[in-house]
């Protein structure tokens, strides 16, 4: 019971004292009170309303303020899994341990609800796998093209998957939704255009997705997604977030923890944008110790919303180097926190906590042991090797 309803009573009590100790000091000194109270309420009620001073009509302006985002309820992430060379799953204990799973961009290969993994570890046709203390299972009811979401819940709900695949008339492209344990399984949306599911709004009302019309260029070295749609799933409404643009060819990085902006890289060099969903943009410009040209890209929200994380590549210096970049707030500049060896690429994963970033490195050219994965810390800019192979999911348990 609240304290509200334990407060009621002695409210209560009070007025009947009151009540009675107007009786004690006679009848007539309480119709007094009474007529007053009356006759105030009767002037209220007759009174004229006077017509609110009119404003001088001013041009609006619109001003980015960065997003107070409220954490939603999830488990604590503990590992990490990870693909290596051959394609064999391991799992690696993450140094950092998130208090919730962080997002890891708009192209999802998976989740982890309780102590559930769920992944898609392979390349098209694929096929999802559920990891728990049993051991890999094939799940048998879905069959998702290259993205694989899982909801977002607190822990005494049923988790939801999202994907996308072939619908019943075997062309066309659809968005499903349906529970971990294979029922509900739901068709949201039909596409002649391939499309892939982008995640999940927090509060699980909502289902991201993006149309991809034209195949992302082989040379792409950070691919995004090329357009951003909501599906509610309450109203069954779409909306059209970032629409289909020929100009625009998977490009699109990170949707905002409260998704009211997303950060891309379309057609720029050295330099992100910053598109507030139905309002401006702002830009966030690399280092400026980062020389010659390079590709930038794998750009992440922090978890309040307030900085992103980026990779960028040279395209110009006789060998590859690659860098990780933090912004200095949702606009301007940004500064250098870590530069890799000659023929090493860097990608931004997701943030592990305030300070602390996952990183994908890949040794290009190299015929074993071509990746890895580090913590680096934004504080002392050290990067710390924790697991060999590629990232493909968080996972609060592993198989004993």
């Amino acid at each position: 019971m609240s304290n509200s309803s334990h407060r009621l009573p002695g409210l209560v009590g009070r007025g009947l004292l009151i009540v009675a100790a107007l009786s004690l000091t006679g009848c007539s000194a309480f119709n007094q009170a009474l007529a007053g109270i009356q006759g105030l309420a009767a002037s209220v009620a007759t009174a004229t309303p006077q017509p609110a001073p009119t404003q001088p009509a001013t041009e609006p302006t619109v001003t980015p303020v960065p997003p107070t985002v409220t954490p939603q309820p999830n488990v604590r992430v503990e590992f990490a899994l990870v693909s290596d060379a051959v394609g064999q799953l391991t799992w690696a204990e993450l140094p950092i341990k998130p208090a919730r799973v962080p997002g890891t961009g708009l192209r999802p290969t998976g989740g982890t609800y309780l102590d559930i993994a769920f992944a898609l570890p392979g390349t098209p046709p694929n096929t999802a796998l559920r990891f728990d203390a049993a051991g890999a299972q094939p799940l048998t009811f879905l069959s998702p093209r290259t993205t694989l979401a899982l909801e977002p819940r607190p822990l005494d709900t049923v988790g939801r998957l999202a994907w996308t695949a072939l619908s019943a008339d075997g062309v066309t492209q659809a968005l499903f939704m349906g529970n971990v344990d294979g029922t509900g399984v739901t068709q949201l949306v039909g596409s002649a255009s391939p499309v892939e599911v982008a995640g999940w709004s927090a509060d699980g009302a909502a289902v991201y997705y993006a149309e991809e019309p034209v195949a992302a260029p082989a040379e792409l070295v950070y691919p995004g997604v090329s357009s951003l749609f909501r599906y509610d799933l309450v109203t069954s409404r779409i909306d059209a977030l970032v629409p289909t643009d020929p100009a625009r060819v998977a490009c699109i990085d990170d949707l905002a923890p409260d998704g009211a902006s997303v950060v891309e890289h379309c057609g720029t060099v050295k330099e992100l944008v910053i598109r507030y969903l139905g309002g401006p943009t702002t830009t966030v410009q690399a280092p400026p110790t980062i020389p010659g040209e390079a590709a930038i890209g794998s750009a992440r929200f922090s978890l309040d919303g307030r900085r992103i994380a980026f990779a960028l590549a040279s395209t110009t210096l006789p060998e590859v180097i690659s860098w990780v970049a933090v912004s200095d707030g949702l606009g301007g500049g940004a500064t250098q926190l870590l530069q890799s060896q000659p023929n090493e690429r860097y990608s931004v994963i997701a943030w592990l906590g305030p300070t602390d970033l996952l990183i994908q490195a890949h040794l290009m050219g190299c015929a074993e042991a071509c990746d890895s994965l580090y913590v680096l810390n934004l504080d002392t800019h050290n990067r710390v090797k924790f697991a060999d192979g590629v990232f493909v999911t968080f996972s609060a348990a592993r198989p004993e």
